[in-house]
């Protein structure tokens, strides 16, 4: 089968069709939430639910995404990887005591394990997501020098950051997949291989499908594929302190950690929000103490859990507010403005009598201070090493091939919704991709990739070649 792509430019009419759809969808909210499936500014929302007191206040699903339909975590996947590991903690087989050397050798810097859950290695990893960011240690890792070397070789080959760990606080993919090699080190291939099912997901009856790199290591930082009713189940799961039909499936003592903040966060959190608050692969909404900074969402509670993805994923948890919400979303643009939208949330609740506590009740007189909306923004350019770009046919075609195979096989979309995904990630696809085997293939100017759907547990994962 060989499926030609051809692109075209989007009618204004039809535009304007997509506007007045999306505005219809939500006409029955006192709030207006059309923006969230507003293309022209890159929003494409797939999934948008909201749980308050157990019930489902709002439920929508747009391009031909439903309750039972798989959809890409991306960074979701670190909170999850993270609980899943601490599984292993529980065993005695880890402790977050430990230092990174025991498992690999990094010869600059020598981590606690506990500096690696709160992004606190040291390691000079770059994450950046913009324009076709072929110079981000993310990409790299993921599509091209880390297919070959696998993700944690790929992130222990780096320099080390000015910073020391656990003194400040950096979000890095790499730090994620550096634990799940650890967790690769203290169990055979075989029980590694089920030990995310065996541990976490058969207990919570999820189904779902759990990305593997070249090296067999698990790429807890983004590939994890579940449905929207299985990503609930987690956010329920941390509503009930970690109990699922009466078993235990999250430690008391993970739980603990998980939501008290990292000090590296609160001391310097390099290259995001001044009032950035984290924990074990997982952001809060913490007041800072060290710096006398308000949470950073200023319409959700203090005690949420803030689980992110690339393109739009969230998923929200606060116990005080009896509260989830998520949404599920293949963005073009970082545009949906997060404070915006669970002000939204939070008024259309309030409007329906369901009003909970949110942290501008308790906050307000440090928010009023802020000049500068609670963002360090940086006004210098920055120049981009022309020969960078020599990668960019590689990416162009890798992600291509990894991202559709996903999609078709995991997530089980059609194929041409697949290619208009693609779109979103991509400023141009490829000229064609084949499928054989359950190899699919992909050429951007003579240039092939291939991925391999494995199973229906470990996915698709890109092949070197």
């Amino acid at each position: 089968m060989l499926i030609q792509i051809s692109l075209k430019l989007i009618d204004i009419k039809d535009v304007k069709t997509l506007f007045l759809i999306a505005l219809f969808s939500f006409n029955s909210y006192s709030v207006d939430f059309s923006y969230l499936k507003d293309s022209t500014k890159g929003l494409y929302t797939d999934v948008f639910i909201v749980e308050k007191d157990n019930e489902k206040v709002i439920e929508k699903y747009f391009r031909g995404y439903d309750k039972n339909s798989k959809h890409f975590s991306w960074s979701m996947a670190k909170t999850i990887a993270g609980i899943i590991f601490s599984k292993a903690v529980d065993e005695k087989l880890i402790d977050f005591d430990e230092k990174l050397n025991k498992y690999f050798t990094y010869k600059y810097r020598d981590p606690s394990i506990l500096n690696i859950a709160q992004m606190s290695s040291g390691i000079k990893f770059k994450e950046s997501y913009t324009s076709v960011p072929v110079d981000a240690d993310v990409i790299k890792m993921l599509y091209l020098d880390g297919v070959k070397d696998g993700s944690v070789n790929y992130t222990l080959s780096l320099s080390p950051r000015k910073e020391l760990p656990g003194k400040h606080y950096y979000y890095s993919s790499g730090d994620s997949n550096i634990m799940m090699g650890i967790l690769q080190k203290v169990m055979t291939k075989e029980k590694y291989l089920n030990y995310p099912w065996v541990s976490f997901f058969d207990p919570l009856e999820i189904k779902a499908s759990f990305e593997i790199d070249s090296k067999g290591t698990f790429l807890g930082s983004s590939y994890m594929y579940m449905t929207p009713e299985e990503y609930l189940k987690i956010g329920r799961l941390i509503l009930n302190d970690g109990i699922y039909k009466g078993r235990r499936i999250i430690s008391k003592s993970y739980l603990k950690l998980l939501y008290e903040p990292a000090r590296g966060a609160h001391l310097n959190a390099v290259g995001s929000s001044m009032l950035k608050s984290y924990s074990m692969q997982t952001s809060l909404n913490k007041f800072n103490p060290i710096k006398s900074l308000p949470p950073e969402f200023s319409h959700l509670p203090e005690d949420s859990i803030i689980i992110i993805g690339h393109q739009g994923q969230l998923l929200v948890v606060s116990k005080s507010a009896n509260l989830i919400i998520l949404r599920l979303a293949t963005d073009r643009k970082k545009n949906l403005d997060r404070n915006k939208f669970f002000k939204d949330i939070y008024l259309e609740l309030k409007e329906k009598n369901l009003s909970y506590q949110v942290s501008i009740d308790s906050y307000r007189n440090e928010y009023d201070k802020l000049e500068d909306k609670a963002k360090d923004k940086s006004n210098l350019s920055r120049l981009k090493n022309i020969f960078q770009f020599i990668y960019v046919p590689k990416l162009i075609k890798r992600l291509a091939a990894k991202e559709y195979c996903s999609c078709t096989k995991v997530v089980k979309r059609k194929k041409e919704l697949c290619l208009e995904d693609l779109k979103n990630s991509l400023p141009i696809l490829p000229f064609f991709i084949e499928e054989k085997d359950n190899i699919i293939s992909s050429s951007f100017l003579f240039f092939p990739a291939k991925a391999e759907f494995i199973n229906e547990k470990l996915g698709c994962r890109l092949l070197h070649n």
